[in-house]
């Protein structure tokens, strides 16, 4: 279904969809929230990390209660992390038998991610997707803004046709043929999360938990968080997603997404489940 970039994760996506140019009254990037949330929801979907419940009794006299665990999915052990997927990764690479509580796993994520400037030049190391950006001005670097080459333009607007019309047949799809909708959800990959439409009431949830964790605001980011609700779709994989940081701004709707740098317009949205 997706042959223009096989090879580019859902961060490198939204950095083309999000249209990075930069003006000079406010230039605005995609958030490290958000390429958080589909890089672990896209190693979730590879089976690299693996979401586990497990019921747990503190004291013998408590009751079970029952939340989530991050382990080491099937694929990890052979699994060749990118740049910036590798905070998701190393500590379970180290020991693939811990069991990682998913507040802990967030906690433990957001204490290693870099600076805004480093983790996106990290995302931006993927050749396959390298070619579409130039920053060679040196406040371009400081403010970690990037605008796109002419073959990145190109490659941006093909991209944004390819979310409209999948994102239309997937909508479709969820609301008269579920079975047909995550087929469609197993073929188109990592770009599921992507789609403006992508979400889950847990995913949601999930957002809540990862925002009341305190991360240092990105510098010149202003991208909102509204999430649309999809819950059947959404739920059928059972992952879920990271808020890491608070911001102001809108989310995507069903005719418009949100405006990238530049202020054009791309689109956003993710979602998925589990928290405890």
């Amino acid at each position: 279904m997706i042959h223009l970039l096989p090879n580019c994760s859902p961060a490198e996506l939204l950095f083309l969809l999000h249209r990075p140019e930069a003006t000079a009254r406010r230039p605005r990037i995609p958030q490290r929230r958000k390429l958080l949330r589909v890089t672990f929801l896209d190693l979730l979907r590879q089976q690299v990390l693996q979401l586990k419940p497990l019921l747990t009794r503190p004291h013998p006299r408590d009751p079970a209660s029952q939340h989530l665990y991050v382990m080491a999915g099937i694929m990890l052990p052979t699994y060749v992390p990118l740049p910036h997927e590798r905070i998701f990764v190393q500590a379970l690479q180290r020991d693939t038998t811990l069991c990682i509580p998913f507040r802990q796993f967030v906690k433990m994520v957001i204490e290693l991610l870099p600076s805004p400037a480093a983790y996106h030049r990290q995302i931006l190391q993927n050749p396959n997707t390298g070619r579409f950006f130039h920053h060679e001005a040196w406040w371009r670097r400081i403010f970690s803004c990037w605008t796109l080459t002419s073959e990145g333009k190109i490659m941006r607007d093909e991209l944004q046709n390819q979310i409209n019309r999948i994102d239309l047949q997937l909508y479709e799809a969820a609301k008269n043929d579920i079975s047909q909708a995550q087929h469609l959800m197993r073929e188109i990959g990592g770009f599921l999360f992507v789609l403006p439409t992508y979400a889950s009431e847990i995913g949601r949830e999930i957002d809540r938990e990862i925002q009341a964790t305190q991360l240092p605001p990105d510098t010149f980011a202003n991208f909102g968080g509204a999430d649309l609700s999809w819950h059947d779709c959404a739920d059928s994989f059972d992952s879920h997603c990271g808020h890491a940081d608070a911001d102001g701004g809108h989310g995507c709707d069903g005719d418009s997404g949100c405006s990238g740098c530049g202020g054009d317009g791309g689109c956003s949205g993710c979602g998925g489940c589990g928290g405890d």
